[in-house]
């Protein structure tokens, strides 16, 4: 009699007189293992209905490489300023491998099983912080944008700064366009060392700062390329400009004390 064998939703008519199951696929060459699914089962007599199934067992195997981002850490440092930051590591990418074992019968998932390994370990971006605080000498004291300030007290108005920038100086000279070539500011101050040029949306004119390196100064001037986290430093020859360039700069913002604001 005639059986319909469906071998992973394939199917094949055959004719036989077998006994079993096992003995139909034998004599029909049509290959099996014990790992693979029958229906019925081997040993079973012919079907009635005349259907005997084979999903036969595969597994397949996949490897997914994946990268894994850097974690960043911040470190006090005391041997930078307050306020100021520097990349110490610049971290690397760590890798782990995800192995994916899926057993089908037929085209049918019957398991799925995942496995994670650590090929390679991330190593972190260590950012350093700045915790010094500057200190301040007798002639910084004594300078006359901070005459106002008790003796000792510059020290605690850098110390408790109501806020730190960090930005890029330019520099600049009383007799240039941003001043109009008169050395007078855009607050009506007199060009000087020590008045500066901010973007006043960021700095409000007339503020009191520190800039190491620079020094003590006063918001007193704006700029048209001075937008945002951009600062321009008066000096008061063209050497000195040309010879500062330009650079990121700490500007620390000084908390009000004897009348200063």
């Amino acid at each position: 009699m005639p059986f319909v064998v469906d071998v992973d939703h394939r199917q094949h008519i055959v004719r036989s007189n077998a006994r079993t199951i096992a003995e139909l696929l034998r004599y029909e060459h049509i290959g099996w293992s014990n790992s693979d699914r029958l229906t019925p089962s081997a040993d079973a007599p012919l079907p009635i209905d005349g259907l005997i199934r084979i999903a036969h067992r595969r597994q397949l195997i996949q490897h997914v490489c994946q990268f894994i981002e850097p974690s960043t850490l911040h470190r006090s440092a005391h041997w930078l300023l307050k306020g100021q930051q520097k990349v110490i590591a610049s971290g690397h990418q760590g890798r782990r491998e995800t192995t994916i074992r899926t057993i089908f019968f037929g085209d049918t998932i019957a398991e799925k099983h995942e496995e994670t390994r650590i090929i390679e370990r991330e190593r972190p971006r260590i950012i350093a912080v700045g915790t010094r605080v500057p200190q301040a000498s007798p002639q910084l004291l004594s300078h006359p944008l901070f005459l106002g300030f008790a003796r000792g007290a510059f020290q605690e108005a850098i110390g408790a700064a109501r806020s730190v920038f960090r930005m890029v100086a330019t520099a600049y000279i009383p007799f240039c366009d941003t001043c109009s070539g008169t050395g007078i500011g855009a607050s009506g101050m007199r060009v000087t060392h020590g008045v500066v040029a901010v973007d006043p949306h960021v700095i409000p004119l007339g503020t009191h700062l520190f800039i190491p390196g620079y020094g003590p100064a006063i918001a007193g001037d704006t700029g048209g390329a001075i937008i945002g986290q951009r600062i321009d430093l008066a000096f008061n020859t063209l050497r000195e400009a040309v010879d500062f360039g330009r650079r990121p700069v700490t500007v620390y913002v000084l908390a009000a004390t004897d009348g200063h604001r």
